[in-house]
């Protein structure tokens, strides 16, 4: 382990090769590019972001809270995707999954990982643009504490309404769930103005890790369909064949990505 922080840069560029590989499979039309791209991806991009001490810093050097953080993205995965995504809203599938492998692959791979190399791209971007991840304390003031308790209020909201679609008593239950979130995402970001300094400037990281990642995680399954999506209660227009529901659903991703790496991470150890 330390040789490979030791040539971090040479093994990035080999994780950088083989990520693209596995793009490339995707237009070529395998069907299973996806977890190979999003491991390597997160790797090159972890070692590059090492000394910002993101994701893979944890893994090197706390593997137990980096351990905690990943079972945390394992539940979560399969709560959002399986539960509310497919079998609740029924906004995707994936149309080749077959055999047990695949599903312990989607989501003890695809989804810790990918979530991972988003967190891994944010940092990364925040680099390049010198708008690090940083944490203030301002006042609680009235509004603050509106925000704080609409912010989680919406998250119950939505888990309890999963809950209770599960449980067949809520209907309707994908527009409540799509909805519920666009509207949580004004309030999740708006939360970062009272915790992070530059804050107006770090959205602008979050907003291009979006494009980025639309463009890195989405462009190659058009056609390939790893997964395929279904028709959502608004925004079907397609981009590039991406539907706009999606692009902007991946800002819920980027965003409840680095909430969570903060709240569950990061903040713990901020004063």
């Amino acid at each position: 382990m330390d040789a490979l922080i030791k040539y971090k840069k040479i093994v990035a560029v080999f994780a950088t090769i083989a990520w693209l590989a596995f793009t490339f499979s995707a237009f070529r039309g395998f069907h299973f590019w996806y977890a190979g791209f999003v491991f390597y991806l997160w790797l090159a991009l972890g070692l590059l972001n090492y000394n910002q001490n993101s994701s893979f810093w944890f893994f090197k050097n706390r593997l137990v809270a980096f351990l905690k953080f990943y079972s945390v993205l394992v539940v979560t995965a399969f709560v959002a995707d399986w539960i509310m995504g497919q079998q609740l809203a029924n906004l995707w599938s994936y149309p080749h999954y077959d055999s047990l492998d695949d599903w312990l692959r989607l989501y003890f791979i695809i989804y810790p990982f990918g979530g991972l190399a988003i967190l891994e791209l944010a940092y990364f971007l925040s680099g390049i643009f010198s708008e690090k991840l940083s944490f203030v304390q301002k006042p609680y003031t009235n509004i603050h504490w509106l925000v704080d308790k609409l912010d989680v209020g919406l998250l119950f909201l939505i888990f309890a309404a999963t809950l209770l679609a599960v449980g067949g008593i809520l209907k309707g239950y994908t527009s409540f769930m799509v909805y519920g979130f666009l509207v949580w995402t004004v309030f999740g970001t708006w939360k970062l103005k009272y915790h992070i300094s530059h804050w107006s400037h770090y959205i602008y990281i979050l907003v291009a890790t979006l494009f980025m990642s639309v463009f890195l995680h989405e462009l190659p399954n058009v056609g390939t369909f790893e997964w395929k999506y279904n028709t959502a209660p608004m925004l079907n227009q397609e981009v590039l064949g991406i539907p706009l529901w999606v692009i902007l659903g991946w800002y819920i991703l980027v965003l409840g990505m680095v909430r969570l790496w903060i709240f569950l991470v990061l903040k713990p150890g901020q004063k």
